[in-house]
């Protein structure tokens, strides 16, 4: 049986945490309820955990060198301020494709601004602005009674800080950190079922955050069903999401021997600035996939061959 291999994969995304569509102002920043006694544990383990792994680990140049918490919690008087602060035109913010190290780069919220604007007017209907989709997402995440940090990275020799926004639960928004993640991939595994089924795993991926949590996933699987040593049927099974953003996968049956088997398989994921989509051609079925935005994006498409030995 023949399957495919892939590889591991590090991923940065220039993107907010989360997407939301609801906008609030200040005067309903009044009916929140703070967060009080904010535990910094949970977030002083992943900023530590970052830098022991993360740092030993990057495949491109950026590291966190340091964090200091800044004393107090997010007042009504601070909200909008703080939003503001995340917002400024002149932060930077990180992309990487995960598998070209020259694709890595460092610009700011203006520059990022710069290149939606770029895509809209060459029709790219999906191509928000990004202080309009963090904007939308910060009015949600950044709350009464949370507390801040302020972190220090280094990039081609230069330093430069960020603002981080934390919980109890640890991170809930930072211009890098919460928009770093690794990509493993554990593609190519079968599964032998009394010599009658035969499963492949065509696509296995996990997207983690650097401190080691899951982000999403993509798994693809064919699978075969035998008898008198003929494949007498077979199909696949996908399995897709992403926690921040968007993920999905598809599947199709493409062709069927007594000896072998095929399905047409597609798949895209994309961080909330950006976007994919999952077309199909006409029988017997093959998937394209197209993407847009500037945030980080991925797909994959092709043909699965499953030889019965």
């Amino acid at each position: 049986m023949k399957t495919q291999h892939l590889k591991i994969s590090l991923l940065v995304a220039c993107v907010p945490l989360f997407l939301w569509s609801c906008k609030k102002d200040l005067q309903d920043s009044k009916e929140q309820q703070p967060q009080l006694n904010v535990n910094q544990a949970r977030v002083r383990e992943q900023l530590d955990s970052t830098i022991t792994f993360w740092n030993g680990h990057a495949v491109v140049d950026i590291k966190l060198t340091g964090y200091r918490f800044i004393d107090g919690t997010i007042t009504p008087e601070q909200l909008r301020s703080t939003k503001e602060q995340l917002l400024d035109g002149n932060n930077l913010i990180p992309y990487f494709d995960g598998i070209d190290k020259s694709s890595f780069s460092l610009r700011t919220i203006n520059e990022r601004s710069q290149e939606l604007s770029i895509a809209r007017q060459a029709g790219d209907e999906n191509a928000q602005d990004l202080r309009v989709r963090l904007g939308a997402a910060l009015d949600t995440l950044v709350q009464l009674g949370q507390g801040l940090a302020e972190l220090t990275w280094t990039s081609e020799g230069k330093q430069f800080t960020t603002t981080a926004v934390y919980n109890a639960q640890g991170l809930v928004y930072d211009n890098v950190l919460a928009n770093m993640f690794l990509v493993k991939d554990d593609s190519e595994t079968s599964e032998d079922d009394a010599r009658t089924a035969y499963t492949a795993t065509v696509k296995n991926f996990k997207i983690k955050w650097v401190w080691g949590g899951t982000r999403g996933k993509v798994v693809i699987k064919h699978t075969i069903l035998v008898e008198n040593g003929k494949i007498v049927a077979h199909s696949g099974s996908t399995d897709a999401w992403m926690s921040v953003g968007s993920a999905a996968a598809k599947w199709a049956r493409y062709k069927r021997t007594n000896s072998y088997s095929q399905i047409s398989w597609g798949y895209g994921w994309a961080t909330p600035t950006a976007s994919f989509s999952i077309s199909a051609s006409r029988p017997p079925v093959e998937f394209s996939v197209s993407l847009s935005g500037v945030g980080s994006k991925g797909r994959g498409s092709g043909i699965h061959l499953y030889y019965l030995n």
